[in-house]
């Protein structure tokens, strides 16, 4: 046998040895290039899928942002348009009410211009007014002046009832027209003295025996005595008393002593029997009132109204009865004083119901008044 050594043996065992740690090396390099492969595609995927997730996300922001920035838009497009409307409803009214105020201020103008027409007018009227008062003669003013008395004399007579006064004013009247020389006035000088002649004839009552009377009458106001009233005391009952009442004080005792007095005992009524409870009128209360009455029916006299007279006799008779003793002598003569005045009524006066030389004077100026012009016997008015 051939003989080998240790080392030749060694050698191939050693050289099969590092073939076969290249082959395993070889092959965990292919395992762990395999493995480095799968996961790099693995990571690759992965990258593609994030890039895609992101793109996508990126995308879908993109068209949220578009679309939040349409939905914007529209809305101030909205609001706009609102804007434009309301800007032009507005201009809308402002040039309505530029159109209503024009047409206010051409119809102001166009009144104003009437008035100014109707003034001019006027003015002219005016003129030529003047121009006839600038000829009329003497006698004219002195009709008008008469006119004027006449109704100064109805004023006086109807609505004041003075007839005296009256009377006066047409005399002035009287004594003007004897100074007017034209015979057509013949017939309102004779209504003038019948006038004259029927006012002097109406009995005139005595104002200041009456006024004198009432001011007497006014004086003993202050004596007349007030009707009297009584104290009507009802039958008082006892008072119960109770053993707590004598132990208490007699302060306590005598205060509810006074309160039952007040409550229970004093009742106030008129002497009169019937049930009136006192009148809330003092005794200077009612004199006051019964001075008033008489000042008020001494001023009626003055001014000779009727119905107001009649009225305060009236009130004082009534006032005597109710708050005078009723059977006092000097309150009994007052009370038929008034009585008599009342039923005398001194102020009537039959007065005429209208003046005939008024009505003549009115017949004769009705042509001028009718015309307008002035009554001048140039004009040919005077018949």
């Amino acid at each position: 046998m051939i003989g080998y050594s240790q080392e030749d043996v060694i050698q191939p065992m050693t050289t099969d040895n590092k073939t076969q740690r290249k082959l395993t090396e070889a092959r965990a390099d292919g395992q762990r290039l395999k493995i480095i492969g799968r996961w790099g595609v693995r990571f690759i995927l992965l990258l593609l899928f994030v890039v895609s997730g992101l793109l996508h996300d990126h995308s879908y922001r993109q068209g949220l942002r578009q679309q939040q920035l349409l939905v914007a838009t529209e809305a101030h497009l909205t609001a706009h348009q609102q804007q434009c409307q309301q800007r032009a409803q507005q201009s809308a009214r402002q040039q309505q009410a530029l159109r209503s105020l024009f047409d206010q201020q051409t119809e102001r103008l166009l009144q104003s211009q009437q008035i100014t027409v109707q003034q001019a007018q006027q003015l002219s009227q005016l003129q030529q007014q003047v121009l006839v008062l600038s000829a009329s003669s003497r006698a004219d003013w002195q009709l008008l002046e008469i006119q004027s008395l006449l109704k100064a004399a109805g004023h006086q007579l109807w609505l004041l009832h003075n007839v005296g006064a009256a009377r006066r004013l047409l005399q002035g009247a009287a004594d003007l027209l004897t100074t007017v020389n034209n015979p057509a006035l013949l017939p309102l000088r004779q209504a003038l003295a019948d006038d004259s002649r029927r006012l002097a004839g109406i009995d005139l009552p005595d104002q200041e025996a009456l006024v004198l009377q009432l001011l007497n009458s006014l004086d003993q106001v202050d004596y007349l005595p007030i009707a009297r009233r009584r104290l009507v005391m009802v039958e008082s009952t006892t008072v119960p008393t109770t053993p707590a009442v004598e132990r208490a004080g007699w302060i306590q005792y005598l205060l509810q002593q006074g309160q039952y007095l007040l409550r229970r005992l004093i009742t106030i009524q008129r002497q009169t029997d019937q049930g009136v409870a006192l009148a809330a009128l003092s005794e200077s209360t009612a004199r006051e009132r019964l001075s008033a009455y008489l000042r008020l029916a001494v001023q009626a006299v003055l001014q000779q109204q009727s119905v107001h007279y009649q009225h305060c006799l009236s009130r004082m008779i009534s006032l005597l009865q109710e708050q005078f003793e009723p059977q006092d002598p000097s309150v009994l003569a007052l009370s038929a004083q008034l009585q008599q005045w009342r039923q005398q009524q001194p102020l009537q006066l039959e007065l005429p119901q209208q003046l005939q030389s008024q009505i003549l004077l009115e017949a004769f100026l009705q042509p001028w008044l009718g015309d307008s012009r002035l009554l001048s016997p140039q004009s040919g008015m005077v018949q």
